[in-house]
């Protein structure tokens, strides 16, 4: 494959272009960002040289080189750098093992390898069933409004604790400490680093406590004002909207990144540990055909 380095200092542009030639990469390093006009497999792009616009112009693997951790770490932001089209992060200084092991990855994506099931693949999988409850819950709330006897809201009750807090939220604990280690044990943590400390996962964190917290209320509806029923319904299932789409446009990705084949076994056994949707998947599709709802 054929990969270009536009890096500035000398010492990690020589430095890569080792580690790439030494994987039979066929290797073009330039010190400024005049690499529009070059096509390439992998590109390794620093942002002082305007990695996020380049990033949206070339077709590739893009790899964003980064300040050294001690020092600017601070500035960087890996959301913009994701949408933007960053694939993967490297900090400097680099370290052989961590970067050969990043472009192995890369090697895998390009190779179209990256298709096994892994337990990131199991918890996209029920997100999925999570987005099929909220259809439900919004349908639900929407057509029955004040008319909703007890028994519907028991079983919304009921479903969104064992689907949302007894299982997959589990899952997802487990999952995000599992992440955190892996990706401050080779990118490192400053107190004030954006990229990969707690402050980098605090709104996932809060929307699940947020979403814990709605969900002890939708266990106890009795005898409530039914616009205040439809409030809570509607804000959990707009919450948990939301949390899906960011989970899955941006930690799913990185995550895959960062947790080798031994974090995804492991991760693996734990989920098995605290249970699958035996049975569930049958009887969304049943409710689903009592309300007239279709799948896309």
């Amino acid at each position: 494959m054929k990969a270009l380095i536009a890096e500035p200092n000398r010492a990690s542009r020589t430095l890569l272009e080792k580690i790439l030639k030494n994987m039979d990469h066929e290797v073009v390093a330039v010190e400024d960002a005049d690499v529009l006009d070059v096509d390439a497999d992998m590109y390794f792009l620093t942002e002082e040289l305007g990695a996020l616009d380049i990033a949206q112009e070339v077709d590739g693997y893009i790899f964003m080189v980064s300040p050294d951790k001690e020092e600017t770490i601070r500035e960087l932001d890996m959301i913009p750098a994701l949408k933007a089209g960053v694939d993967d992060f490297l900090i400097k200084p680099l370290e052989r093992e961590s970067v050969e092991r990043r472009v192995r990855e890369a090697e895998r994506v390009l190779n179209g390898l990256e298709g096994q099931f892994d337990a990131v693949d199991q918890l996209e999988q029920e997100h999925e069933l999570l987005k099929r409850t909220v259809n439900i819950f919004q349908v639900i709330s929407s057509r029955f409004k004040g008319e909703m006897s007890q028994k519907i809201l028991d079983w919304m009750g009921s479903t969104a604790l064992r689907v949302d807090l007894e299982n997959h939220h589990r899952k997802e604990i487990n999952f995000l400490l599992t992440f955190l280690q892996k990706a401050i044990q080779e990118q490192g943590e400053s107190p004030s680093s954006r990229l990969f400390s707690r402050s980098s996962l605090k709104t996932v964190e809060e929307e699940h406590d947020s979403l814990e917290d709605m969900v002890e209320e939708l266990q106890d509806m009795t005898d409530e004002d039914p616009e205040n029923v439809i409030r809570k319904i509607d804000r959990y299932s707009s919450l948990l909207r939301e949390h899906l789409e960011r989970e899955e446009r941006f930690l799913f990705p990185l995550a895959r990144k960062y947790l080798g084949e031994e974090e995804m076994k492991d991760l693996q056994a734990d989920f098995d540990e605290v249970g699958g949707y035996e049975n569930f998947e049958r009887k969304l599709a049943d409710i689903e055909d009592i309300l007239g709802i279709t799948q896309e």
